[in-house]
């Protein structure tokens, strides 16, 4: 059984959290999370010392930029 989105979201935190991410960079992470919650699904889904880089990689890229 897969985890809820709920679930995710809020485990989501917790490793931007033990990651070091600001709290600024965890409002705009989880923002994309949101959006996309693809982005959420990948990141746990890669080895643990690539998701840091993932999520610079995601807050840097123009997932942030709104699409009209």
């Amino acid at each position: 059984m897969e985890p809820s989105l709920q679930m995710l979201q809020g485990k989501s935190v917790v490793e931007l959290t033990r990651l070091g991410f600001t709290s600024s960079e965890l409002l705009k992470a989880s923002s994309v999370f949101m959006k996309i919650p693809n982005q959420m699904t990948m990141s746990f889904a890669l080895l643990e010392n690539r998701r840091g880089e993932f999520i610079q990689n995601m807050l840097a890229s123009n997932l942030l930029i709104p699409h009209f």
